[in-house]
């Protein structure tokens, strides 16, 4: 209680003073928490400027992740805690197929005229697609990347007054610590799409592909991924005041920060099970919205991989501005080639693993939030292929798709059937109306273009491609 006899008259009453303790980086580094004895150094500051009268605290704890445990000893039983680093792993795998039907070609000479009709056409927006995986495929995807990493940095500076910034370096080059990695295996999918694009020089096409690492094995990685999380952790201390100067002090607290997280990055590439943080995630997020807004371009953000649902929130999930595409996993029994997604709950589907009833992140967001498009893995007539995970729900109907992920005899794979949906969404933005996305507030603009998912699918009840997306419903939409 604040006060003991608070002035009922006093118009602030009902609003509770508020306390946040320690200096979050005095608990990472344990100067303001004592492990051993499991108690706090310092004592709560409490602002009651202008609620006087009010007989209530608001108190927030910054805690160190490994304090999670004692929280049950208060009785506080939170579905989540929301932290600002901490390591998780992510899973990402290709499934070597022995089926020796004969392959329908991606696009169909039908689908690929339609695309290419459309390309030809002058965009009226630039929007960019994020690959977020294991590394870059190449040379040349590393430099445009890092370009167009550091041109993003530069509007976002303008724009808020950030100081953040990114160095070209003098040779575009990154190294690879293995021959066959998972994106490569992305950049094979996506190459007959992009082979669509009007121009070769990578300024005029329609899509811009950028890739960023979740980890640090390769060349130049670490540079890109601490500014971005530099990046997010400015945004998060200006709150409402982005565009006001930065104190130089605050943003080498930051730096430093953003410096240890990324050090303690695994330099991983080329495993099914790679290790990264939630960090690295948000702050990609948070750069994609950053610019968007600075920019007036949209954006896709693909996620090739799936990680166990946990109890650390993803703060920045809940207001993007973009499209966020994410793989359902290749988890099902192999007897499930003919099963139908939209016949999840049937017996013939009793084999096919539910990613939203096994909470895999991020594909459950499809029908818990549906702020996310989880993609599954089928042939052009709606049967699962490669193991594909189903995204089903008796409830709702889920912001789900349905794509080809077929890339040859031993690449295939949700992962592959994810980037390739989200390549194409990404050319569909392309074309809409600027005043779509600059007549609405943020998260709004997010919403308006994930509705329009839905009715580019090609739908009915008893369809095995219920989910499938319709190429022709994409353009003509």
């Amino acid at each position: 209680m604040a006060l003991q006899n608070p002035n009922v008259a006093n118009g602030n009453n009902p609003i509770p003073k508020s306390s946040v303790y320690p200096n979050l980086r005095k608990v990472s580094s344990y100067e303001a928490f004592n492990p051993d004895t499991q108690a706090f150094t310092e004592k709560p500051v409490v602002s009651k400027v202008g609620r006087d009268g009010s007989p209530l605290v608001m108190q927030y704890l910054w805690l160190p992740s490994d304090y999670k445990e004692t929280l049950g000893s208060f009785g506080i039983n939170l579905p989540y805690e929301e932290v600002q680093s901490q390591a998780i792993s992510v899973e990402m795998e290709s499934i070597n197929t022995t089926e020796n039907a004969a392959v329908t070609p991606f696009p169909s000479p039908r689908e690929g005229q339609i695309i290419k009709a459309q390309l030809a056409e002058p965009p009226k927006l630039q929007p960019v697609l994020i690959i977020l995986d294991d590394g870059w495929p190449n040379d040349e995807a590393f430099a445009r990347s890092n370009d167009f990493v550091a041109d993003a940095l530069e509007i976002i500076k303008r724009k808020f007054n950030y100081p953040v910034y990114l160095q070209r370096p003098p040779v575009q080059s990154t190294e690879y610590p293995k021959s066959i990695f998972h994106a490569r295996s992305i950049d094979m999918a996506l190459s007959s799409l992009t082979a669509l694009e009007p121009s070769s020089d990578w300024k005029g096409q329609r899509v811009k592909v950028v890739y960023i690492p979740l980890s640090t094995a390769q060349k130049g990685s670490k540079k890109i991924l601490e500014e971005l999380v530099t990046l997010r952790l400015i945004d998060d201390f200006m709150l409402d005041a982005r565009g006001d100067p930065v104190p130089p002090g605050e943003v080498e607290i930051r730096r430093k920060i953003a410096k240890d997280i990324v050090d303690r990055l695994k330099q991983e590439i080329g495993v099914a099970n790679l290790n990264t943080d939630k960090a690295i995630i948000e702050s990609v997020l948070a750069f994609a919205d950053l610019y968007s807004i600075a920019s007036g371009n949209p954006y896709v953000v693909n996620f090739s991989w799936t990680t166990t649902k946990r109890k650390y929130k993803f703060t920045n999930f809940d207001f993007n501005e973009g499209i966020l595409v994410s793989a359902a996993g290749n988890s099902s029994s192999s007897d499930c080639k003919k099963c139908l997604p939209n016949l999840a709950y049937s017996p013939e589907c009793i084999c096919a693993d539910n990613a939203a009833a096994q909470e895999r992140w991020f594909a459950v967001r499809s029908v818990s939030n549906q702020d996310v498009v989880a993609v599954m893995n089928t042939t052009h007539d709606g049967n699962l292929q490669c193991r594909s995970s189903i995204v089903g729900s008796k409830e709702v109907d889920p912001l789900a798709i349905s794509f080809d992920g077929y890339v040859s005899r031993d690449i295939c794979g949700t992962s592959f059937a994810a980037p390739r949906v989200a390549w194409l969404l990404a050319a569909k933005l392309a074309y809409i109306s600027p005043n779509i996305l600059s007549d609405l507030d943020a998260p709004d603009r997010g919403h308006k273009l994930r509705e329009m998912i839905r009715a580019i699918r090609q739908g009915g009840n008893n369809s095995g491609g219920k989910y499938n997306l319709d190429i022709n419903k994409l353009f003509t939409n």
